[in-house]
């Protein structure tokens, strides 16, 4: 069972699944793991390659000699992201992201470090007690945990074009409501958000 596991396998799938759907060949976009999955179809089917584009090009020869240490060296530039996430709201400001404003009852200037510390309090206030969320259009009812919003929150780095969303569900969450946020985590494209107030 073991070979039609892994990368190899979904390639020689992707060849069998445009030759029965008829295809003259694949188009494929590939980021991050994409990019292996997309060169490793160039090579075992190069014929069937239309067009190709591999972005964020993850490190092949270290994901098929070391799959552990690959995975780990893929996690080193995750807080980079995140300061770049967190300083682009800064630069941004208010108008453009919701974080770039002071919490209600405070008037400390936002920095990347603030924003940090906003959001390792919101880690620990969820971690305590999660947010109910009695009912969401995704999910149903359910509770937001803090693991949610980290999650949430990685999941969107990839995406600077929906920053803005995911500092105005951060701001949503930290005011104690979680609705967005949690049909955001059953949602795979997060696109804009209602204010949820």
């Amino acid at each position: 069972m073991l070979k039609s596991v892994g990368t190899v396998a979904v390639a020689r799938d992707m060849a069998r699944i445009s030759e029965a759907l008829g295809e003259d060949g694949l188009n494929f976009w590939g980021y991050s793991y994409g990019t292996i999955l997309g060169a490793t179809f160039a090579a075992i089917k190069p014929n069937l390659v239309r067009r190709m584009v591999l972005d964020g090009v993850s490190d092949s020869e270290s994901y098929f000699n070391d799959l552990i240490q690959w995975g780990r060296d893929g996690m080193q530039n995750t807080n980079k992201t995140l300061e770049g996430f967190l300083s682009t709201c800064i630069e941004a400001g208010p108008n453009f992201c919701t974080m770039a404003v002071s919490p209600i009852g405070t008037n400390e200037t936002q920095t990347v470090a603030t924003l940090r510390r906003r959001l390792e309090s919101l880690y620990s206030q969820l971690a305590q007690e999660p947010l109910i969320v009695p009912d969401s259009r995704t999910a149903g009812s359910g509770f937001l945990k803090a693991s949610d919003v980290q999650y949430l929150i990685f999941s969107v780095l990839y995406d600077p074009t929906v920053w803005r969303t995911l500092g105005d569900l951060l701001v949503q969450v930290e005011r104690g409501n979680g609705v967005n946020a949690y049909n955001a985590l059953y949602n795979t494209a997060i696109t804009s958000v209602s204010s949820g107030e």
